[in-house]
């Protein structure tokens, strides 16, 4: 009884110990929580500031320009429950805010977001997504309710996605119904066309077919009789005919001697006039025949414009002179790619030139540009302008931030420094030895004075020290081609051989009437020179007396550039115009300077320039030369004071002297870029151009297009007079009978026996007559031949076009019976497909309705139960407390009144006991 009595008082009080810790654990969690403590107002609730980066570029469909990036943009924006301060900004700005505690989160939108939610035709479409961070200082709260209202905005916005693809979709399905319709049409009516127009008459054809090999074989048997008498008829006229013409042909021997005697006497006086005539021709044929054969030989080695196809054969001089023109026209080309090479390089010179001025500008007038492009090279006015425009303000301002840039807490300058004068002098060398033939080469060209030859050399001097001081390594000097290249030596006097293939002598005709080559002297006459102070030209030889070569030894004193010698070479009394040039380059060291050295040269200067300027700046005063002691510099030079001057009153601490040589020193690097940069400017200007008209093709081409056409014409003209000449013939005397003494020809001898010749003339026509007309007869007879062969193939062709014909018909209906059960089911398939979504724009009715469905065909109802213990309401965390409350006061006075029941009952027991 007493251990049962200790085992419940046990339990009760571990039930109580446990009731109140779970109480405790409530309230700490209720404390704890964000949601109790709102609704308690043991916290104060603030808006959350939130940032919106919208970087969608927008997509278009269907010529619709969509961006839903704004849409989603201004639903966030329009907020009007007001939880949360929404702001449109960009990522830099979002980010910043960010950072600084001004924004607690950030929703970003891409920029392809309308591009893949438009994904239409895609077969792999990316998810658009939108993405967004949010401080871990955020209350748990904020942020589950900040998530929940951009679900609610993103479900907005796949239900306007959705409806546009469901618009899409409909339209191509109503579209696809209007088709099937047309296409069932159009089937319908190709069927009754086709029954209409081939079936049926195709029907009739078949009937008149039938009796098509019937005809041809009636036909064939007409024709073998028909022929059978024409061979008959043709046999016996021919016979009859032929004994007819022998007859006749025995009378004509009588006549025909007699004929003979007499034209015997008459042919033979014809012939001997005839003779004499014809002799006299043949002799005036040659002599016209050789003359035109030499006047085309030479018009065809004057202006024939084809190529020879001969080895031995020579050029026209016309095609000479234009493979001339064309040579020099090439030359001329070349130096005009030559010159706009060199421009180009000399543009690019400048634009580096233009660029270190501008750096100069930069560093010494702190950015202050001066106009000198229309001041040439005159150092002074470009000085004066320099000096003009130039205020020592900007000077003191430039030089304040060079030595702030410069210098730094250190007694010692930055290894920027001298690494950036090591890397320059490692390229080039500081022997001034070593530009002794590049400097005096530049003088003879006039690009550098004496002046300037001695600064570089000062310079020169101060890089080889400080190399030696610092133990800086340098380079070696490159090698230049405008050293070494000559231009072409210009004799005083220079000779020239040109050789001329196939020269031809003149020809004398001979007593039989052939030709022969006779002597033909051969001088040189009307010489002109141009370009050259003079010429001759002399021949090989003075005359030849058959085809040979010929040379000409032509003597001139020319001058550089083109020397052109023109001549009439004399062959006989022909008169050849020759013209030969001559070209003399003196300026290829300028050409070799300009397109391959001119660049590196200036680009080695300009390394000097700028070592030298950095090293003087640096080691030497501001008044200072190039002649420096790099091992002490000047005590206020900027390697001495470096480290002892604050940055923030540099610009008051300048001297003015300071301040002036530094902007005497900028001026003179100023005014020298800009009379060199003016300089290449003004002779990038003055290379020469040619125009196309000015080129020899185009400025000869008028003069050798009138040789041409004179030549032509001149051998049109010879070859319509040979053409002419050509029908001539010679007039011989004619025999023929007469039988009157009017209208006799001056032509013609006459006989007295045209009795004779008429008699034996219808005598031999009668009989010849006769003759052919048996043959002719026999030849028709047969020429007609027999055509049972044809007809024999007639017959079988018309019965197997006939049986092709049946079988075309039968495939034909076949195919048609065919089509129209093709067609039937087409039908039934369109009224079948007529029914799939007929409720999507049918007959033109609004589609709202299936839109709406089908771009929300579930309805949702948001919960905000996430968990049991986080999002259960107030009341229930208060009736649990209750409860527990209640449980643990009832086991408490349960406990009491127990205890107190067991006393009052140990007590009676005692007093009984008692």
């Amino acid at each position: 009884m007493g251990i049962k009595k200790g085992k419940n008082h046990l339990l009760r009080k571990v039930l109580a110990i446990l009731c109140i810790v779970i109480t405790a654990g409530l309230l700490i969690y209720m404390g704890q929580s964000d949601s109790l403590s709102f609704v308690l107002g043991t916290k104060e609730k603030t808006h959350l500031r939130i940032g919106i980066v919208n970087q969608d570029e927008g997509e278009q469909l269907n010529s619709a320009q969509y961006n839903f990036g704004d849409d989603f943009t201004k639903l966030l924006a329009k907020d009007e429950r007001k939880k949360a301060s929404w702001k449109v900004m960009s990522r830099d700005q979002a980010e910043s805010q960010y950072k600084d505690n001004s924004l607690e989160a950030i929703i970003y939108i891409p920029k392809d977001f309308s591009h893949n939610i438009l994904q239409l035709s895609s077969f792999n479409p990316e998810k658009a997504k939108i993405t967004y961070k949010v401080k871990d200082s955020v209350k748990k709260e904020q942020s589950l309710e900040m998530a929940q209202q951009v679900g609610d905005y993103v479900n907005s916005l796949n239900q306007k996605t959705i409806r546009l693809y469901f618009t899409s979709v409909i339209n191509n399905l109503d579209d696809a119904k209007l088709q099937m319709n047309t296409i069932v049409g159009d089937e319908s009516d190709i069927y009754d066309s086709l029954s209409t127009s081939i079936v049926q008459p195709a029907d009739r054809s078949i009937k008149s077919i039938d009796s098509i090999p019937s005809i041809a074989e009636s036909v064939q048997s007409s024709n073998r009789s028909f022929e059978q008498a024409t061979s008959n008829f043709k046999t016996s006229t021919s016979d009859l005919l032929k004994r007819n013409a022998e007859s006749l042909m025995g009378q004509t021997d009588p006549i025909l001697k007699y004929k003979q005697v007499q034209s015997q006497v008459a042919n033979h006086n014809a012939q001997v006039a005839g003779n004499s005539v014809k002799n006299q021709y043949d002799k005036d044929n040659k002599l016209y025949l050789d003359l035109y054969k030499n006047s085309i030989s030479y018009l065809h080695l004057f202006g024939n414009t084809e190529a020879p196809t001969e080895p031995n054969e020579p050029d026209s001089y016309l095609l000479r002179l234009a493979k001339h023109i064309e040579s020099y026209n090439d030359k001329i080309n070349h130096s005009q790619e030559q010159i706009e090479q060199s421009q180009k390089e000399l543009e690019s010179i400048k634009n580096s030139l233009e660029g270190s001025r501008d750096q100069i500008s930069q560093n010494y007038f702190n950015g202050v540009q001066v106009d000198t492009s229309s001041l040439g090279e005159d150092k002074d006015a470009i000085l004066k302008a320099v000096s003009d425009g130039v205020d020592k303000d900007n000077v003191r301002q430039a030089l304040a931030k060079q030595v702030v840039n410069t210098l730094s807490d250190s007694d010692e300058l930055p290894g920027d420094y001298t690494n950036y004068v090591n890397s320059t002098i490692a390229s080039i060398s500081v022997n001034s030895g070593d530009y002794a033939t590049l400097f005096n080469k530049l003088k003879e060209f006039g690009a550098l004075t004496d002046d300037q030859i001695a600064s570089y050399y000062a310079k020169l001097n101060l890089l080889a020290s400080y190399a030696s001081v610092k133990g800086a390594t340098t380079g070696s000097m490159p090698g230049y081609t405008f050293i070494t290249v000559a231009n072409d030596s210009l004799p005083s006097t220079d000779a020239k051989t040109v050789t001329m293939e196939h020269v031809y002598p003149e020809m004398t005709s001979e007593g039989n009437g052939g030709n022969k080559y006779t002597a033909t002297t051969i001088r040189v006459t009307n010489i002109q020179v141009q370009g050259a102070q003079g010429a001759t030209v002399v021949p090989s030889v003075d005359s030849i007396s058959e085809p040979t070569s010929l040379q000409l030894q032509i003597q001139l004193s020319p001058n550089y550039g083109l020397n052109t010698v023109a001549f009439e070479l004399e062959i006989g009394s022909e008169r050849i115009p020759l013209q030969y040039s001559f070209f003399y380059d003196n300026n290829k060291g300028n050409d070799a300077l300009i397109k391959t050295d001119l660049s590196n040269i200036f680009e080695q200067l300009s390394r000097i320039d700028t070592a030298a300027a950095t090293i003087k700046n640096l080691y030497g005063s501001p008044s200072s030369s190039y002649d420096i002691d790099i091992a002490n510099p000047a005590s206020n030079s900027v390697a001495k004071m470096y480290g002892n001057i604050s940055p923030s009153s540099v610009a008051d601490k300048l001297q003015p002297e300071d301040v002036d040589q530094y902007r005497q020193s900028g001026i003179e690097l100023y005014v020298k870029l800009s009379a060199e940069i003016n300089r290449l400017q003004k002779n990038t200007a003055s290379l020469p151009q040619l125009t196309k008209e000015e080129l020899p093709n185009d400025y000869f081409a008028a003069i050798v297009g009138e040789l041409s056409d004179w030549h032509q014409q001149a051998v049109d003209d010879l070859n319509k007079q040979y053409e002419e000449w050509k029908k001539n013939s010679p007039e011989l005397l004619e025999v023929s009978p007469t039988s009157s003494s009017d209208s006799l020809s001056n032509n013609r001898l006459y006989t007295t026996d045209d009795s004779s010749n008429g008699l034996l003339d219808i005598v031999t026509k009668l009989a010849s007559s006769t003759r052919n007309t048996s043959d002719t007869i026999a030849s028709n007879g047969n020429a007609i031949g027999s055509m049972d062969t044809q007809f024999n193939t007639l017959a079988e062709q018309a019965k197997r076009v006939q049986g092709e014909v049946k079988e075309v018909h039968q495939q034909t209906e076949s195919l048609i019976k065919n089509q129209a059960k093709n067609i039937e089911d087409s039908t039934d398939f369109n009224k079948n497909f007529q029914g799939v979504l007929s409720n999507a724009r049918s007959n033109g009715t609004d589609n709202q309705a299936v839109l709406n469905f089908l771009s929300n065909p579930v309805v949702t109802e948001k919960t905000s139960q996430s968990g049991v213990l986080s999002n259960t309401p107030i009341w229930v965390y208060l009736l649990v407390i209750l409860l527990l409350t209640n449980i643990a006061t009832g086991l408490t006075i349960r406990e009491y009144a127990h205890r107190k029941k067991e006393k009052t009952v140990e007590k009676e027991e005692e007093e009984q006991f008692e």
